[in-house]
């Protein structure tokens, strides 16, 4: 009984050193990474640190079959017909790479290995019932594609532009991952085709945009510069019709000015515009750019891999430059203003006209010999009595514009009256009255002599 108690023992001793051996020997599939021509292949461990590493491994795996499967069909693809950069092309890559993981199907598990810190998975997919699968998709998705080519052609033609162009991302977004089928030739040539039909039809449409205007080169009066809007019609340049709800943006590209709203929408009619609610005046000539605004358009598109937006985006340009020139007109101004025959240093006079004729689009210079006017201020204040312990100041002013040594304009205002605890505040509120009495009595008229301001001119 001894004796067959001890061989017992052996023979346990004997297969758990066996089974031990066997599991700590790993197996051919993970010392060599088996090629097979009838079958992709994924291999992939994870450790057992992990709660869930069966699944891990598995997941790895599968994402290791499905880079199998994007190696080869990515070295397949006609990408040389489409300009993108490095960052995209792998942005593209991944994309299909994420797509096949998602259409993975029919694969198997070959074998599984484990020890005490790893747990590997081997997983294999069948080549021909992979290409088989994926040409049943292709045949769908190409029937889908032609059904919103066939969209994209109505809208077109009936100038619904915006869906029409929707409608050709659409196509291309159903095929754009089977333009590498080199395993069916003839789909691969029917995809292709229907690729680059909607390539030709949204590049000739965006090609055909006209931008017009009445001038490309606008000169204005300074008067004319506040609140200037420029005016643009958008129109298919084949049978001039409109082209609406399209979104077009301006942006000053030389000199400087302010834009109410930089970015609109074409209307009903064709036309947009866009008003210009200050100039700068340092600058004779502010240079305008308005064109398509291919970031709205293609944005969402580019943003999900689409390649026919990103091989569109950089060739499709649309724009227009407007040059809109200012008539500078120079303006000199002498000013005397006094009070009580003392030479003031706050020139109030002068710095109020000096802000409104610049905001005007005049030119304030220093030197007299560059001026097309001359602007001379004659000013005083002398004392008057005192009234209710307040001292009355009176001011006397007379504006004088010259052109050419010639005067053309005299104003005088006389007796205009200050009133304030001292005689210095007094003089000071009898040159602030006088300057708002300048916006109801003055300025127009200044500007009606320069020829600044239409007769009926507000």
């Amino acid at each position: 009984m001894k004796i067959i108690i001890k061989y017992l023992l052996v023979c346990v001793i004997i297969l758990f050193k066996i089974n031990t051996h066997a599991q700590t020997e790993k197996p051919e599939w993970i010392l060599k990474y088996p090629i097979n021509s009838d079958f992709f292949v994924g291999i992939a461990y994870a450790d057992k640190k992990l709660d869930n590493y069966m699944e891990a491994a598995k997941s790895k795996a599968l994402q290791s079959l499905a880079n199998e499967i994007t190696v080869k069909i990515i070295g397949q693809t006609s990408l040389q017909t489409i300009e993108i950069n490095q960052k995209v092309k792998q942005s593209y890559i991944s994309s299909v790479t994420t797509e096949t993981i998602k259409e993975l199907e029919g694969y198997e598990l070959v074998d599984s290995w484990q020890d005490k810190n790893q747990y590997w998975v081997y997983y294999r997919l069948s080549k021909k019932g992979y290409y088989q699968a994926k040409k049943d998709k292709a045949n769908s998705a190409l029937q889908i594609a032609k059904n919103y080519m066939m969209l994209g052609n109505e809208n077109i033609n009936t100038n619904n532009y915006i869906q029409g162009i929707n409608y050709y991302f659409m196509a291309t977004n159903q095929i754009q991952n089977y333009l590498y089928f080199e395993f069916d030739l003839d789909l691969k040539q029917q995809i292709n085709e229907l690729y680059q039909d909607a390539y030709k039809n949204v590049s000739t449409f965006y090609n055909q945009i006209e931008i017009k205007t009445n001038s490309d080169q606008i000169k204005l009066k300074p008067y004319q510069l506040k609140n200037y809007q420029l005016n643009f019609q958008i129109q298919n340049k084949q049978n001039l019709k409109p082209i609406t709800n399209f979104p077009f943006i301006i942006n000053v590209i030389s000199g400087k000015a302010d834009i109410e709203i930089n970015k609109k929408l074409v209307n009903e009619k064709g036309s947009l515009n866009f008003k210009i609610i200050s100039f700068s005046t340092k600058n004779k000539t502010t240079i305008f750019k308005i064109k398509l605004d291919k970031e709205a358009l293609f944005n969402e598109y580019i943003l999900t891999n689409n390649l026919l937006a990103i091989d569109l985006y950089k060739k499709i340009s649309c724009e227009k430059n407007i040059e809109v020139e200012s008539e500078t007109l120079n303006v000199f101004i002498k000013s005397t203003e006094k009070s009580f025959n003392t030479k003031n240093k706050d020139q109030a006079l002068a710095n109020a006209l000096k802000s409104y004729l610049t905001e005007n689009g005049i030119n304030i210079t220093n030197e007299a010999a560059t001026a097309n006017y001359f602007l001379t201020i004659e000013a005083n204040t002398t004392k008057g009595n005192t009234a209710y312990d307040m001292q009355v100041v009176y001011l006397d002013a007379t504006i004088t514009l010259n052109k050419a040594n010639t005067s053309i304009y005299n104003k005088n205002f006389n007796g205009v009256k200050g009133l304030k605890a001292t005689e210095n505040a007094a003089s000071y509120d009898a040159y602030q009255k006088l300057i708002r009495k300048f916006n109801e009595e003055l300025y127009q008229e200044l500007l009606y002599k320069m020829g600044l301001l239409n007769e009926n001119q507000e």
